[in-house]
């Protein structure tokens, strides 16, 4: 069983986790390639596995989107960067526990991210949270968000080969 050592901001200690399965990997890709067409200069900068800081508290999200109005707090020599992603996206692995995906979920959401998505890879189940609502799809359904328009990620076709 993984020790897990609390990583903030300030002290910059190590989480050890373990590490991914071909699964989670797969999947994560397979949405890297529907949102990465929609991002570009124009509309902001898509990214996997960069570490942020939610308020003291240092994540990584499996995936992160943020607009073009934060890209000049981007700084490219540190490893954790200052601000908040509009989108996270955390894919839930062997390690995570229900209730600790749902504390960083609020976190992100608390710390000021517009929307979190919260993705089973066997269930093929997907939960997108905002401030408002939450959606859950599973097996079947469109994927969308107002934070990229034109997105429309078929759930089935995102999960056929997994």
């Amino acid at each position: 069983m993984a020790t897990t050592t609390l990583l903030t901001a300030e002290n910059h200690e190590l989480v050890d986790v373990s590490g991914n399965t071909l699964r989670h990997n797969l999947l994560r890709c397979n949405l890297l390639t529907r949102i990465l067409p929609l991002a570009g200069e124009k509309r902001g900068t898509v990214i996997a596995g960069q570490e942020f800081d939610f308020q003291g508290n240092v994540h990584s999200p499996d995936i992160s989107f943020f607009g073009v109005t934060k890209q000049a707090l981007l700084d490219l020599d540190e490893s954790v960067q200052r601000f908040v992603p509009d989108l996270a996206i955390e894919i839930a692995s062997a390690s995570d526990t229900y209730e600790g995906l749902l504390i960083k979920k609020d976190r992100y959401l608390q710390a000021g991210t517009i929307e979190v998505w919260l993705i089973s890879p066997r269930t093929h189940e997907i939960k997108i949270y905002t401030h408002n609502r939450v959606l859950t799809l599973q097996r079947q359904g469109q994927i969308e968000t107002d934070l990229l328009p034109g997105l429309s990620i078929d759930l089935a076709e995102l999960f056929r080969e997994l």
